[in-house]
């Protein structure tokens, strides 16, 4: 985040003030929103999309099955070739352990 967005407060006259040189926009905070960043790969192209934490999704497997839950907590691989962890919580709050090369496809669901 830091490294992404230090260009948009460099040019504040001080931290919290809210001023900005140049562009003459000034905006304030409405929402934060955690979320998580999927990124879906097929060959030579990808796309990212964002879940909210907080959204019932429908998970699709390789084999085609379907699970229906809410990420309890996400275990990141800790290295590029290391596979992240889903703990995904069901509607009768049985827990289930995802590893995210068997994951097709991610759908957030509307409630």
């Amino acid at each position: 985040y830091q490294a992404e967005h230090r260009q948009h407060f460099t040019g504040r006259e001080a931290a919290g003030t809210g001023e900005r040189k140049g562009t003459g926009i000034i905006m304030k905070i409405v929402d934060i929103t955690p979320c998580y960043r999927i990124t879906l790969e097929n060959g030579s192209y990808g796309m990212e999309t964002y879940i909210d934490a907080d959204s019932k999704l429908q998970i699709t497997f390789e084999d085609g099955n379907t699970l229906t839950g809410y990420i309890e907590r996400v275990e990141y691989g800790t290295y590029p070739d290391e596979n992240d962890t889903l703990i995904i919580r069901v509607e009768d709050g049985e827990l289930y352990i995802l590893v995210g090369n068997r994951i097709k496809d991610i759908k957030e669901l509307s409630e």
